[in-house]
């Protein structure tokens, strides 16, 4: 069986493997996306259900301050997901 040592085709040319993301990272962006669920869960609870121990004029409020969370709490992961692509962790 011959071996072509020639230049590689642009068929042949795959993408790099995508590492695998650092198990302290994963942690974060984990925690951070429970966060997420967590203060939409509440916010839109608050927005829709009937509060006995908020006055009405607050419980919207605070709904929209929990769904306002939630939704910085996404952004907050893409932008860490874009900031970590590809960098390794370095070790202190």
């Amino acid at each position: 069986m011959t071996q072509d040592y020639r230049q590689p085709g642009p068929s042949q040319i795959r993408d790099k493997p995508s590492t695998p993301m650092d198990a302290h990272r994963r942690v974060v962006i984990l925690t951070l996306y429970a966060s997420a669920f967590a203060f939409m869960l509440a916010g839109v609870w608050l927005l829709v259900a009937e509060q006995s121990f908020f006055d009405a004029e607050i419980a919207p409020w605070v709904g929209m301050a929990f769904v306002i969370t939630a939704v910085s709490d996404v952004v907050v992961v893409s932008v860490l997901k874009r900031l970590w692509a590809g960098k390794p962790a370095q070790d202190r």
